[in-house]
């Protein structure tokens, strides 16, 4: 029997233990590094981590170590340990052999120990298998397994195995080009990554310094919202006060328009009877308008008829006009006027008499141009008051102030009144200068006698 820890010709042991290494998953390797710190302290020598783009150079330092320990059980056997689970396969089929009841027998029957394995060769051709001749060279070289002879020759010296072998390393080959230009690829993602990476610290530090902004920033709005929340607050209070208010307001003004809409409502019924008694009297007026106005069409006739008979009978008075235009000019006027003692009022209306009668000279002025017109002015304002009055049902109406329309009369009234006066003190003076100046025997002589105060001069 060949134990693992015999040399055995034909065989590089160092190839083998590369070949093992290779084909450790990641994982089983990194643990393995950390459990050597002879090995993870050169695998991290400056500053390199244990990433698994650094592999080529982590298997590298594993191999130089294992030569410097010259392949020792203690060192290989670790890395072993760590090959050995991952072929569950064949892991499997071995542990399920050695401990079962039949191996028990077996090496009860050949008196070996618990910690001798060993395959008895119908178990050695059930588990080989010439496409696994590598795992099986290095079960044969650093597992606790012992072959015998011709087993030890069958995996170094099978041809077919041999031949399955060079597929296999040629299969290795390309998958190790592919590796190679996959580990170029990743070179390069790794150093886009480091750029990608210094590019991020950068960045990274600007977002501090952005950072730092920004909590300044938040500092002072924090401060600026606590003094919104306070002025918000403030301004909540006086809202619901005002709101408040505002309510109080709106009863009260409530209250008023309801008071105001009672009264209107009163107004409304009072104008309302008001313009009813309105209307049945301007219905009456309208009804007394058509009657007047029927009447005024008659009296208008009975006018024109009037004022021709009086053209006429005032061209049969012409010629004693005449008499009478002589005789008041000769009378002195002024002087009469202050022997009436008049009023300021007529004494406004006597001068202006005199002076109508006294025009300009140059002008034959007669007693029917001037005394007549103004008599006839005097009586018109007369005529207008009394129709104001007599229409006053119509015009208190028309005018829409009943009070307005009396109080405009006030004038008129006065001015008829002081006219009624001048007539009188008129009437009174062309009286005593036909009846006292005048004799009546002078009367009967065709020529003007000749004034009395011309006799005394």
């Amino acid at each position: 029997m060949l134990g693992n820890n015999q040399e055995i010709l034909g065989v590089n042991t160092a190839d083998v233990f590369a070949a093992m290494v290779r084909e450790l998953p990641w994982e089983s390797l990194r643990d393995f590094i950390q459990a050597n710190p002879q090995v993870l302290k050169r695998c991290t020598i400056g500053g390199h981590r244990l990433q698994k783009e650094f592999r080529a150079r982590f298997e590298k330092i594993v191999l130089q170590e294992a030569d410097k320990a010259d392949l020792r059980d203690t060192f290989h056997s670790s890395v072993f340990a760590q090959w050995y689970p991952v072929h569950q396969a064949l892991h499997k089929a071995l542990e399920d052999y050695f401990h079962s009841d039949e191996y028990k027998a077996y090496c009860k029957e050949h008196g070996l120990d618990e910690d001798t394995y060993v395959l008895p060769a119908d178990k050695f051709d059930q588990f080989f298998a010439v496409k696994d001749v590598a795992r099986w060279r290095i079960l044969l070289c650093f597992s606790p397994l012992q072959f015998t002879r011709e087993q030890a020759d069958r995996i170094l010296h099978d041809a077919q195995g041999n031949e399955l072998l060079i597929q296999q390393l040629h299969e290795a080959r390309s998958q190790a080009d592919g590796i190679r230009g996959d580990r170029e690829r990743l070179e390069n993602e790794n150093r886009q990554l480091r750029e990608r990476l210094e590019q991020v610290a950068a960045e990274s530090q600007e977002s501090r310094d952005e950072r730092k902004t920004l909590r300044a920033e938040v500092a002072a709005l924090t401060q600026k919202f606590a003094a919104s929340q306070t002025d918000n607050r403030r301004i909540r209070e006086t809202a619901e006060q005002k709101e408040r208010e505002l309510a109080a307001a709106r009863q009260e003004a409530e209250r008023f328009a309801a008071q105001e809409t009672a009264r209107l409502t009163r107004d409304m019924g009072r104008v309302s009877a008001e313009l009813d008694d309105w209307r049945a009297k301007y219905e009456k007026q309208r009804v007394e308008a058509r009657t007047f106005e029927r009447l005024s069409a008659d009296t208008q006739r009975s006018l024109d008829a009037e004022k021709t008979a009086h053209a006429a009978s005032l061209r049969e008075v012409a010629k004693a006009h005449q008499f009478a235009n002589a005789l008041l000019a000769r009378i002195d006027w002024p002087e009469v006027g202050r022997q009436l003692r008049m009023t300021p009022q007529i004494k406004r209306k006597f001068n202006s008499l005199v002076k109508k009668l006294n025009y300009e000279d140059g002008r034959t002025l007669r007693l029917e141009g001037t005394l007549q017109e103004f008599w006839t002015k005097l009586q018109d304002e007369e005529r207008s008051l009394i129709e104001l009055v007599s229409q006053s049902d119509i015009l208190e109406v028309q005018s829409g102030d009943v009070e307005a329309f009396w109080r405009n009369l006030t004038d008129v009234f006065d001015d008829v009144y002081i006219g009624l006066e001048a007539r009188t003190i008129l009437m009174r003076m062309l009286q005593e200068i036909f009846y006292q100046t005048l004799d009546m025997k002078d009367l009967e002589s065709i020529a003007l006698p000749v004034a009395r105060g011309d006799d005394e001069d």
